[in-house]
Formats: structure tokens, C-alpha cells, sequence
């Protein structure tokens, strides 16, 4: 079970938040009161994500896999 990402509630967190899939909130109220925290959380996932598309899609154009970073 997690507890609700907002600070200061202690509820299970039921909800997630569907653009990092990562984040857990009782509600969609405590979702919505913790969205300008969260933001900087789930922007740097968002980009993460589409870091590894990006890299993914180079994979299947050109053959090659040579990361250019390590995971």
C-alpha cells in the first residue's frame, strides 16, 4: 500500500497520476492541490520517457544500439 504523495495527508493513495504513472494521491482533490510540487517530479519522468522513445526509434531506423548513455 502507499501513502498519498501530499503533504501532510496519510491516506492510501488510490489514485495515480496518469502522466508519470509513478505518483500516488488519495484523491483527485489532493492530486490537484499537489500538482505545482509534483510537476517538477513528473516533468523530469516525462522527459526520461522520451529520452528512451527517442533512443528506441533511432534503434529500429538505423540498426544501431550503441546507448549513448548508460543505464
Amino acid at each position: 500500500m502507499t501513502v498519498c504523495a501530499r503533504n501532510g495527508c496519510e491516506q492510501i493513495g488510490q489514485v495515480i497520476c496518469q502522466s508519470c504513472g509513478e505518483t500516488n494521491y488519495c484523491s483527485r482533490t489532493c492530486l490537484i492541490h499537489d500538482e505545482r510540487e509534483h510537476l517538477v517530479h513528473c516533468s523530469q519522468t516525462l522527459r526520461d520517457a522520451i529520452q528512451h522513445l527517442l533512443f528506441l526509434h533511432i534503434v529500429l531506423r538505423t540498426g544501431c544500439r550503441n546507448k549513448p548513455y548508460e543505464e
